[in-house]
């Protein structure tokens, strides 16, 4: 049996298929260097590493707009996976403060942290991530920190 991509659509609704969609471009664009290193190298060489950043960040941001708009309108008819224990919020308060120091030292040339983590924006993703899935519970969230979690493991 076969199903449409129209019937495909009604069953998930459009709001969650942007959501999707957002989410697999932003993901799959980010993805490009480790996934398929030749396929990058041979658009910088056809377009130039000027013309291969703006292909980049013009279909980033479409990735990530689309992934805001799906998400903040499909996360009230996703339905919830679970309700969130009241005290997990403050482990994620706590978690985020871990992750903005983790952040900003991924920006700073040298340090102890950046020198003792190698890759603090991930582990800082990662801090997000679990502190995220903790304290929240809708589908919508679930599936859009969880592929964040995934991405932050795998690098």
């Amino acid at each position: 049996m076969t199903i449409s991509v129209y019937e495909t659509l009604q069953r998930i609704g459009l709001r969650m298929s942007i959501f999707l969609l957002g989410l697999v471009l932003f993901v799959a664009i980010h993805c490009v260097r480790i996934a398929a290193p030749a396929f990058r190298e041979a658009q910088i060489e056809r377009f130039g590493d000027g013309g291969w950043k703006g292909i980049y960040t013009v279909l980033s941001l479409l990735g990530f707009a689309a992934l805001i708009y799906g998400w903040s309108s499909a996360r009230q008819e996703s339905g919830l996976l679970y309700i969130p224990i009241d005290g997990l919020k403050i482990v994620n308060y706590l978690g985020m403060l871990i992750a903005f120091v983790l952040l900003v030292a991924s920006q700073i040339p040298a340090g102890h942290i950046k020198a003792k983590t190698k890759h603090p924006m991930m582990i800082a993703v990662l801090v997000w991530s679990v502190g995220h899935l903790l304290s929240n519970g809708d589908t919508a969230t679930e599936l859009l920190i969880g592929v964040f979690l995934v991405r932050s493991i795998y690098g």
